[in-house]
């Protein structure tokens, strides 16, 4: 009987913990962490970063939005190119996932608006995408390698104009 209810309160404890710590983490605090990322990010103090976006990324599903996951994934890639890790990326490509899980519309709307330079990261994390709902995971074929330019093609498979 002791043992019952000492293992009913250390799961009470356990929730008011993980209640406490995610109650501050309202959406405004999650923009909030993800507008310091950034700051970090520019003053080079990437572990500061980093600690954040794991943090950010351990979250919920559910207390994270859309755009929220997609900021956080762009700056898991920021990170990734400063650092040269590959766990980087692969976290970036999981909150680029939790995005479209998320909201798709959303998700499509805040990386359709990225622009410069973090735009080859949505191109990047939009072909390793593809390339793992591809049916032919192993064989992803460089379009440009593989097939001819048109001006190579027989006449008769260009459109008559």
């Amino acid at each position: 009987m002791t043992h019952k209810i000492l293992s009913i309160a250390a799961a009470l404890i356990a929730a008011l913990i993980m209640t406490a710590c995610s109650a501050d983490r309202t959406p405004a605090a999650i923009d909030d962490s993800i507008a310091e990322i950034h700051s970090a990010i520019a003053r080079h103090d990437n572990a500061r970063a980093k600690k954040l976006c794991d943090e950010l990324s351990a979250l919920p599903q559910g207390s994270v939005s859309a755009r929220q996951y997609a900021g956080i994934s762009l700056a898991y890639m920021q990170l990734s190119e400063c650092e040269q890790m590959d766990d980087y990326t692969a976290q970036a490509f999981q909150c680029f996932r939790n995005a479209y899980k998320a909201n798709p519309d959303s998700a499509n709307a805040f990386f359709n608006s990225v622009v410069g330079e973090d735009a080859r990261f949505v191109q990047m994390l939009q072909t390793l995408q593809q390339m793992i709902d591809s049916p032919d995971r192993g064989t992803f074929i460089d379009t440009e390698d593989h097939y001819p330019a048109n001006d190579t093609l027989p006449s008769h498979e260009h459109p008559q104009q």
